[in-house]
């Protein structure tokens, strides 16, 4: 048992381990939501617990993989990060837009990402490559490459189901729920936000966003770096996805208790949703031997922009999402960027 072990420890931590980790993650990244895409999502709330459900049940396949069982107090919290930040997620697209959302989080979390590596913060030893210029280069051109995705304009098809469902839930909400009442409620009066407030309050969200997904790996690299002996990065993804877990269990039930007990869920979304958390589980592992191998400056930077280009691959080829002259020259444009970010940061670890 004990060699079985140290060939696990051996083969986790090696380079060629690293990188097909971080394969793993770029292709899973940019396709675990793909499942979903049938399927009516509703606010997002119950979506977010029945994916982390799935990546629960992830982290316990890695725990079995991992050969031995560690329990990391500061591993939860930096779970509990991410799982923080991805839950106010729809919130900032219904009140700053899906781009706008988008570009900010992902500059953020790229940005917070690299600089915790290149720099050393928060206790993170900082790492060093071959061919430094280089590795600055990957995420300025990845930034280059979502300022470009932001301007394309997708074609999308409201879903049947959603719309239904979206429907049936107004409907149930404006009518009594007293067996045999058939009255409608008569109208509350409801405290908005002025939609210039709510743009400017969206857009701190996902900000926020993008510096909670930044740091959420901070844990784990400051864990793997003070290791010594026999161990391996699978060791500690049980300790992060149980953050995740118990975080996404406390919004639901917080959201629940504001909904007065009528969360929305969609039953037909449940199995997909938590098919989604298991590719997510498998991502994130697979990020984290990246991670510990490579470092943060080499694995975070295209673990963030590779999946754009998995991504829009789906998009272009299965969904037919992005048509037109001008949308097709942008998407180029964005995807050349991307690919060269990726080489960028790649090569910088390579010695001339």
């Amino acid at each position: 048992m004990i060699f079985v072990l140290l060939d696990i420890n051996s083969a986790l931590n090696s380079e060629a381990a690293a990188w097909i980790g971080a394969m793993i993650a770029v292709v899973l990244f940019g396709s675990n939501y793909v499942v979903t895409k049938q399927f009516p999502l509703g606010d997002g709330f119950s979506f977010q617990w029945f994916m982390g459900l799935g990546i629960l049940l992830t982290g316990y396949a890695c725990l079995f993989c991992s050969g031995d069982a560690i329990w990391v107090l500061d591993g939860m919290i930096g779970g509990a990060l991410w799982a923080a930040g991805n839950s106010v997620v729809p919130v900032c697209i219904n009140w700053t837009g899906l781009g706008i959302s988008f570009l900010l989080w992902s500059i953020t979390s790229l940005l917070v990402g690299w600089c915790v590596g290149k720099f050393g913060l928060f206790g993170v030893i900082p790492s060093t490559v071959a061919t430094p210029w280089l590795n600055d280069l990957g995420p300025v051109f990845g930034i280059l490459a979502m300022f470009v995705y932001v301007f394309i304009k997708p074609t999308l098809e409201e879903k049947p189901e959603e719309a239904k469902a979206i429907l049936e839930d107004d409907y149930q909400h404006h009518h009594s729920i007293n067996e045999g009442d058939e009255n409608l409620l008569p109208p509350k009066k409801k405290f908005t936000l002025n939609a210039n407030i709510k743009r400017i309050v969206g857009a701190a969200m996902a900000l926020t966003v993008g510096l909670l997904y930044g740091v959420c790996l901070v844990p784990f690299q400051v864990w793997y770096q003070s290791q010594t002996g026999d161990f391996n990065a699978l060791m500690f993804v049980i300790s992060h996805y149980s953050g995740i877990f118990l975080m996404s269990s406390f919004v639901f039930v917080m959201y629940s208790i504001i909904k007065k007990n009528r969360p929305v869920i969609h039953n037909n979304s449940i199995l997909p949703a938590m098919v989604s958390g298991v590719m997510w589980g498998v991502a994130q592992a697979g990020w984290m031997v990246s991670n510990g191998t490579l470092g943060m400056v080499i694995g975070y930077p295209i673990v963030v922009v590779g999946p754009m280009i998995i991504n829009t691959l789906w998009a272009v080829l299965l969904y037919r999402e992005i048509k037109g002259k001008k949308n097709l020259t942008l998407l180029a444009i964005a995807l050349g960027l991307n690919i060269i970010s990726v080489l960028c940061t790649a090569l910088s670890y390579f010695s001339n």
